[in-house]
């Protein structure tokens, strides 16, 4: 079967029409799956972080350990997490 002139331009058009329209559709979910990857390593940290705090909570949860009143609140704020406040 032999392609006219007209016909395999048009082809090859097409075919280059569906090429880049693979390439910006794989860019798109590229940049949707980084989106995804992102907010899931920000949900990761959150959560390790609050388990952190948890653990130190638990920690600090003897009795004499920490008691905090509004005038040493301030004092406090900076060494929460040292276990030598009493």
């Amino acid at each position: 079967m032999m392609k006219t002139p007209a016909k395999a331009l048009a082809i090859t058009q097409r075919k280059a029409l569906v090429s880049e329209f693979i390439h910006w559709e794989k860019k798109d979910l590229r940049s949707v799956s980084g989106a995804v990857k992102s907010k899931a390593m920000s949900m990761t940290k959150a959560v390790s972080i609050s388990q952190k705090f948890q653990e130190k909570l638990e920690e600090n949860n003897q009795p004499n350990t920490l008691y905090v009143t509004r005038s040493s609140a301030r004092v406090a704020q900076g060494n929460f997490f040292r276990k030598d406040i009493h």
